[in-house]
């Protein structure tokens, strides 16, 4: 367990920002707690900025979680890619906190309680807490989600729990659960 974790990046100019900034193999069994990450200018995460070909499993992110100018905003993971890979997955993930878009900030696109956008699988997570854009109609977030902004695979078994906000001003998919989902949602809850 990792706490107290504060990373700024104030200019946006770190591309990967995260306890983790970029993953190329995997993560597995981490808790980080009573933390704040705020800044980025690609893909921020509460544990990893992005993750390519990459599993993430049994991580948890406590704490909040703000953008600079990065396009992808997770509570775990910002981008998370792996489509092409067996293996390449978020599992048993989990976010409690805030993930909210900095006012002033040109905005997100993928924002998400796990991860902003994901091209692979998403299971057994869950959410507790507020994800939100900047809470301006002229913000740039297009999917947000409780659990993932934008899924290419499956989300499965997940659950947005308590009476969070989930919400945006600017989005034009927005989810409970996910903003939008290519192949199915099973056994899913808000």
């Amino acid at each position: 367990t990792i706490s107290g974790l504060y990373i700024n990046d104030p200019d946006g100019k770190v591309a990967y920002l995260g306890l983790f900034g970029c993953i190329l193999e995997g993560v597995k069994n981490l808790k980080v707690i009573d933390s704040v990450i705020k800044g980025g200018c690609n893909c921020t995460g509460g544990i990893v900025g992005y993750a390519k070909y990459a599993a993430v499993t049994n991580c948890t992110f406590q704490g909040y979680i703000s953008n600079g100018t990065s396009e992808y905003l997770g509570g775990v993971v910002g981008c998370h890619w792996g489509q092409e890979r067996t293996g390449s997955v978020i599992t048993d993930c989990h976010f409690e906190g805030t993930i909210h878009e900095e006012i002033g900030s040109p905005g997100a696109t993928y924002i998400g309680g796990i991860t902003g956008y994901a091209s692979s699988n998403v299971s057994g997570c869950t959410v507790r807490g507020t994800v939100r854009d900047c809470d301006s109609s002229k913000g740039n977030c297009k999917y947000i989600g409780g659990i993932v902004g934008w899924c290419q695979g499956s989300v499965t078994d997940c659950i947005k729990l308590d009476d969070g906000i989930v919400s945006s001003m600017s989005a034009k998919y927005v989810g409970g659960v996910a903003g939008c989902v290519d192949v199915e949602v099973k056994h899913c809850f808000n």
